[in-house]
């Protein structure tokens, strides 16, 4: 019973002390996560993170437990978790050296014999981590897509993707083999981008997994991409909510991003004087993503920030300085590519029997000129 009461024997009467003990009879037989008289493995909580559980002395066969002979694994696993064991005067409590994962099941073991098994309970729902964007975020789609990115709030769990990702059609049967199974899978280094590839043998027309099973999606039909509300986090949590996105199938990419129809505008409605770059299509996502570089007349890089447009259909730059007159490149790296995987170098799809030139990857540029300062 947690609080404290201010209470003055002296003006106590009979009736009063009986109903204080009866309360406190009552808070005794309350069992708490973190109690140790109990017939539980309880569970420890600091601020909201399992930090500890507390083992019952009559789970074990023997009164004088050894410690040695004990160990803490996550259920099917055979690696027992790094940790002290400490006796109490009720039991054992185990702290492991980091701290257990929510919604995870553990096994308790004494001399390699399995003596109790315990989960540790979910957090609240608005803690839980969620999805952030399925990319790209256009309702539609070449035929000849070849990449699909998740951005979630937190990193997530590496491995089985494939377990938690499917591809509807129209009527919502799952479809199968559409995805790459890779190993390792395409993280970021925060593990919080997941890129998904759709296998590029049924893409590409020239090749047997095409001529077999098709391409993966088809022009003119809508599909749906359903990620599933159990997929956990790096920490043990589910996701959110389940999350679906539609989209339409145009038809085949089958040309390069052409920076020369790129539109430029330097706005000024603002001190720093955002520099806008339309793309005359939607690109591929994480290729935009640390792709560009702007120079000084002299050569040297301004600083600044770059914001992807929404669409993905161009980006924003914000200088760290004012602009002044002068001969300005914008460096683009050859690898920006559109939702084909067609870059600015090279054909994703490309016939190599029509056309087997040696393909010379290279960056590109663009230059603008401000001939006079922008107003303020």
């Amino acid at each position: 019973m947690k609080g404290s009461k201010n209470i003055f024997m002296h003006k106590m009467t009979r009736t009063t002390v009986l109903a204080i003990f009866f309360a406190l009879y009552l808070a005794g037989c309350t069992r708490s996560e973190n109690n140790e008289n109990t017939t539980e493995i309880a569970v420890q909580f600091v601020h909201e993170k399992p930090i500890a559980v507390s083992i019952p002395v009559s789970f074990f066969p023997e009164s004088d437990v050894e410690l040695q002979k004990l160990s803490i694994a996550l259920a099917g696993a055979e690696t027992s978790i790094l940790g002290d064991f400490k006796k109490m005067q009720n039991g054992i409590r185990f702290t492991p050296i980091v701290p257990f994962r929510r919604n995870v099941s553990y096994v308790v073991y004494y001399n390699k014999t399995t003596i109790s098994e315990f989960s540790i309970p979910g957090g609240s729902n608005l803690d839980a981590p969620y999805l952030i964007n399925i990319y790209p975020t256009t309702d539609t789609v070449p035929e000849n897509l070849l990449k699909i990115h998740l951005e979630f709030s937190e990193p997530m769990s590496e491995l089985h993707s494939s377990n938690y990702v499917d591809l509807l059609n129209e009527k919502g049967d799952t479809l199968n083999h559409i995805f790459l199974k890779l190993d390792p899978e395409l993280w970021n280094y925060d593990h919080t981008l997941l890129t998904l590839w759709l296998e590029p043998g049924r893409i590409k027309k020239s090749l047997l997994p095409n001529v077999l099973d098709g391409i993966p999606i088809e022009e003119g039909k809508h599909y749906t991409i359903a990620i599933s509300g159990k997929w956990k986090s790096a920490k043990g949590v589910p996701l959110r909510e389940p999350v679906y996105k539609q989209f339409y199938v145009s038809s085949r990419d089958e040309s390069m991003p052409k920076i020369s129809e790129w539109i430029l505008d330097l706005q000024d409605n603002s001190l720093k004087k955002p520099l806008k770059i339309s793309f005359n299509e939607v690109l591929d996502y994480t290729s935009i993503l640390n792709s560009f570089k702007i120079l000084k007349p002299d050569g040297t890089e301004i600083n600044g920030d770059y914001n992807i447009l929404s669409g993905e259909v161009g980006i924003e730059f914000i200088s760290d300085q004012e602009w002044s007159p002068g001969k300005y490149t914008i460096h683009v790296d050859g690898s920006v590519e559109d939702l084909a995987a067609n870059n600015l170098n090279r054909l994703f799809d490309r016939d190599l029997e029509v056309d087997s030139t040696q393909i010379v990857e290279s960056d590109q540029t663009i230059h603008f000129e401000i001939k006079h300062p922008i107003n303020q």
